[in-house]
């Protein structure tokens, strides 16, 4: 999908594009943030992920913003992240997408904070999760 080189190179140049609508999910109670955007209004998965982390920062908090890892996801492994950022006790969140999965990762993590990416054949769905809120 893309590395750390890759994001380290080209997040300051991203974050000059101008910033492309996307649907959002927000639990406060559970400090979580779901983005999800159609594929083909972006250029790249990290294009997509810049995006959320703009839409996610406009909320006044870093989401997601651990130590930077780009590391690869299978499906369930996604699966299981978004569900473990959703389910702490206050509901549990089934996702659907519109589309056949590709490929996922973990872009940042920290102990108490994670950043996802999944990108299925369609769409781009971001997954943020802080328990330091």
């Amino acid at each position: 999908m893309f590395s750390l080189a890759d994001l380290e190179r080209r997040e300051a140049a991203l974050r000059e594009l101008t910033h492309v609508p996307v649907n959002e999910v927000y639990l406060e109670e559970v400090s979580a943030l779901l983005i999800h955007g159609k594929r083909a209004a972006f250029q790249d998965a990290l294009h997509f992920w810049i995006n959320a982390v703009r839409v996610a920062e406009r909320r006044g908090t870093l989401w997601g913003w651990g130590v930077p890892v780009c590391e690869a996801l299978s499906e369930d492994g996604f699966a299981q992240a978004v569900n473990g950022c959703w389910s702490a006790g206050w509901c549990r969140l089934s996702l659907v997408p519109c589309s056949g999965f590709v490929s996922a990762i973990t872009v940042r993590a920290a102990p108490e904070d994670i950043g996802a990416l999944a990108m299925f054949e369609s769409e781009y769905v971001a997954a943020f999760w802080s328990t330091t809120v």
